[in-house]
């Protein structure tokens, strides 16, 4: 996804309606599958 970001073809990403609990927990099952993952935080004002 990084090469994406680089070339300008993605410039936002989102987790759509997940809770914050849902993502964290999914991206930490596929760190301990694949290794380092890519994925920032980010959390929108309300």
């Amino acid at each position: 996804m990084e090469p994406l970001i680089r070339e300008g073809k993605i410039t936002h990403a989102g987790s759509g309606n997940f809770a914050g609990w849902h993502v964290a927990t999914a991206q930490s099952a596929a760190a301990s599958r694949f290794g380092r993952i890519w994925g920032r935080s980010v959390e929108v004002p309300a």
